[in-house]
């Protein structure tokens, strides 16, 4: 959603992380989503402290019904809806940051 964000530093390292061993079947899980235990079943099973900092203009995934099934399944986790894209930390990193920092504290 800021596209004046983009530096070459950036562009040079989603392509050096490309051709990091797994890269490809990684890349490809995400976009199957083929999963061998329900989702619902792995997301039940999260206690240990997570902060999810979710973009809400997130053009890859749905924030709201993402947002909704890890409320329903995922007691504790602490979820800021920010008004973001996909990648919040290189969006807004003035607002992340500080996100960060205070629920690590």
């Amino acid at each position: 959603t800021r596209p004046e964000r983009v530096d070459d530093w950036l562009i040079n390292e989603m392509l050096r992380a490309s051709y990091d061993p797994g890269s490809a079947e990684l890349l490809e899980s995400v976009f199957s989503f083929n999963l061998s235990i329900p989702l619902n079943h792995l997301l039940s099973r999260m206690k240990d402290k997570v902060l999810l900092i979710q973009g809400m203009r997130d053009p890859i995934a749905n924030s709201s019904s993402r947002l909704a099934m890890v409320r329903e399944h995922c007691d504790g986790i602490v979820i800021k809806e920010i008004d973001a894209g996909h990648c919040p930390h290189d969006e807004h990193p003035e607002i992340v940051n500080p996100i960060i920092c205070e629920w690590i504290a």
